[in-house]
């Protein structure tokens, strides 16, 4: 069950909906104003029923158990309460939060109480107490508020305040200020606020040919008629260089492409997928090295720069090689006994990358090739990528594979991960990409979506570090020479290093459990004087850590990081 409190300033009332499954209820508090420069005292109790309070007086009840309640009590460390929006992608608010208590017993009843004059005062029946009086920079990661009562039901301190928030004056105190901007536009955001430098458009067909041919790809069927130009003038007057999602291995089909096309460029044995709408739409998976679909995707390229501004592309999966039968195209063999077999095409696939990457540099000197490869890294064919994205629907949590394919050092190539299939903010992968020197792609300028937020949040992070002119030290070469080492050994530290100077530590904690361990640093490994005095803080929230000797104490949210600088006291 969910318990939701919404207060619509508006239609000056407040609304408390409950629901569990099939069930819900709803109490409302109708002419409600609340002074935006004054703090409301909000209650909301149940038992046998369920009853809404402001500033002391009940505006709002309902008859009956609330609904998830048996839910809530029986599995007390799966409850979380949300300030603010809850959607990931969307959403803005406005809101400043005083003092938090959480009660194991109905503490208000009847018409009217008497308002609390001063902080609230932890008791047998407290459960959770936050005063919110904290003083930190929130990061939305790991910087806890420190409560004065937790009921010990789960892994949490406090309050884990999310990117916008900060402390600021409350009725008693502090307060936290839980506040989202204004919608702006995209080029703003990119340009004035993240200094950002490319994005890439994802989907740009109208809606008409996107109901017409599904998924919204310009070179899987006809192009049509399409006019970008003007927003590409905008985001280049801004800086920022645009790629779009241009090209799939396959076309779709059944179009005037496959029709025309199909038997010539598709692999055989025939692959294909559904892909609707409209209904009985699909993909139709082609070869490498058919030699009109590889003028095509290069004839598509040139017309993406030089019609539509775009100064890169996207591909999906086509740096793929896949054995091939047919023989339209070249592709098989027959043995002694007539008998055909498949080929490989791989001088064909990377024949056409090629050509790719070499018209997309001649029309844009800075422009740019990115190659979407999941589940394996076929090197033959990725020569000619400046960005190859990877991890799709992968399994993360596996050291080997992400320092084979996903480090990006020993191929020269930078690579870039896909994160979760939600496309939102997920610690786990970026705990085990940044343990690897490898970020999560972000996922664009929706709302208040933290995945866009944090990265910035990271870059600014590691640019205020310098880490491009400190030595790079993964977790592996770290124990290795000595440099660093966690007394948990699912939890691994990789290092950005300033010799003699400072370090910054990528403290990973790879367990679905929350721990606490000691990380143990070696001066002399760092390049400082022997008996060197270090002191250490998290690099995101700017709170100290306990540094005891040379031995640096982190509490470590499960599959979550700390970044924390170390450097001379």
């Amino acid at each position: 069950g969910s318990v939701k409190l919404t207060l619509n300033h508006g239609a000056r009332n407040m609304t408390l909906t409950a629901s569990a499954g099939d069930q819900q209820q709803s109490v409302v508090a109708g002419e409600i104003e609340i002074p935006t420069d004054a703090f409301a005292h909000v209650a909301i109790t149940w038992g046998e029923r369920t009853e809404l309070y402001v500033d002391g007086v009940r505006r709002g009840a309902a008859e009956g158990p609330l609904p998830g309640a048996q839910q809530m009590a029986a599995a007390p460390e799966k409850l979380k309460l949300v300030f603010g929006c809850t959607h990931s992608y969307k959403g803005y608010t406005w809101v400043d939060v005083d003092e938090l208590r959480v009660s194991n017993t109905v503490r208000y009843a009847g018409d009217s109480f008497e308002l609390p004059a001063a902080p609230f005062e932890p008791d047998a029946n407290t459960l959770l107490l936050d005063h919110l009086d904290d003083r930190f920079r929130p990061d939305g990661e790991d910087a806890e508020t420190r409560a004065e009562v937790v009921s010990g039901q789960s892994d949490e301190l406090g309050g884990v305040p999310s990117l916008g928030c900060k402390f600021v004056a409350g009725k008693f105190n502090s307060g936290l200020r839980i506040a989202m901007k204004p919608p702006r536009w995209s080029v703003e955001i990119l340009r004035d606020e993240w200094g950002a430098n490319a994005y890439n458009l994802w989907s740009w067909m109208d809606g008409e040919q996107q109901q017409r041919w599904g998924w919204p790809l310009p070179l899987f069927t006809d192009p049509g008629k399409v006019d970008l130009p003007r927003m590409n003038q905008a985001f280049a007057q801004a800086g920022v260089r645009t790629s779009t999602y241009m090209a799939y291995v396959g076309i779709g089909a059944p179009t005037r492409w496959s029709g025309q096309f199909g038997y010539e460029w598709r692999r055989e044995p025939v692959s294909s997928q559904p892909n609707e709408p409209p209904k009985g739409h699909y993909f139709l998976d082609c070869c490498g090295n058919a030699r009109g679909y590889r003028d095509y995707l290069a004839a598509g390229t040139k017309w993406l720069l030089e019609d539509q501004g775009f100064d890169g592309c996207y591909t999906d999966g086509n740096a793929h090689v896949y054995p091939c039968k047919n023989t339209h195209h070249g592709c098989g063999y027959y043995d002694d006994q007539g008998i055909l077999h498949a080929t490989w095409p791989i001088f064909g696939t990377r024949e056409y990358l090629k050509r790719m990457y070499k018209i997309i540099h001649a029309k844009r000197p800075d422009g740019y090739l990115v190659n979407h490869v999941s589940y394996d890294l076929f090197i033959p064919t990725m020569s000619f990528t400046d960005v190859y994205y990877t991890g799709e629907h992968e399994h993360y949590e596996d050291l080997l594979k992400c320092r084979v394919r996903w480090q990006g050092t020993q191929w020269g190539i930078w690579p870039i991960l896909l994160g979760g299939d939600s496309h939102c903010y997920e610690a786990m992968h970026w705990t085990y990409g940044l343990l690897h020197g490898v970020g999560v792609w972000p996922q664009g300028p929706y709302g208040r979506n933290d995945m866009q937020r944090k990265t910035v949040n990271l870059w600014k992070t590691y640019d205020a570090f310098g880490y491009r002119e400190a030595e790079w030290v993964p977790y592996y070469r770290a124990e290795e020479r000595g440099l660093a080492r966690a007394s948990d050994d699912q939890v691994k530290v990789s290092v950005y290093l300033h010799h003699g100077k400072r370090a910054l530590l990528v403290v990973g904690n790879l367990k679905h459990e929350v721990t606490s361990c000691r990380v143990l640093v070696d001066p002399r490994a760092m390049g400082l004087p022997e008996g060197a005095k270090l002191r250490a803080y998290n690099a995101l929230s700017e709170r100290e850590l306990l540094m005891e000797g040379n031995a640096m104490s982190v509490r470590l949210r499960p599959t979550s990081f700390v970044l924390a600088r170390v450097e001379l006291r």
